[in-house]
């Protein structure tokens, strides 16, 4: 999927309640982070050095994403899980990515 359309929907670096900053910020004087921590267990940092794991080792795992939705009607996109690979993506300069897509077939057009 495009990229530039998923962020007219969406933006991860808001989700994770961190500011976009620039590459070398993630990749300068961080130990990149391989696993998952559940969020209650976090500590500061936990975002830059994930983000900072993808930039360096990239992922296997596409994010996966869906709408929520008001009845029959979806209403706005939302990440299941891939904030991180999201946001390294971004800063990758990266234009398209691959993800698990739940959402309506007609949708599709409109982020492609």
């Amino acid at each position: 999927m495009s990229i530039a359309k998923l962020l007219e929907h969406y933006d991860p670096f808001c989700r994770l309640g961190h500011s976009r900053r620039p590459l070398d910020y993630y990749l300068n004087k961080v130990e990149p982070l391989r696993d998952f921590i559940p969020p209650d267990q976090r500590t500061r940092g936990y975002t830059r050095r994930r983000i900072a794991w993808f930039l360096q080792e990239g992922w296997d795992t596409p994010p996966s994403v869906d709408w929520v939705w008001s009845g029959l009607k979806p209403v706005h996109l939302v990440f299941v899980d891939g904030h991180h690979r999201f946001c390294a993506a971004i800063l990758s300069g990266d234009t398209r990515l691959i993800v698990e897509y739940s959402g309506p077939v007609n949708a599709i057009p409109s982020l492609s």
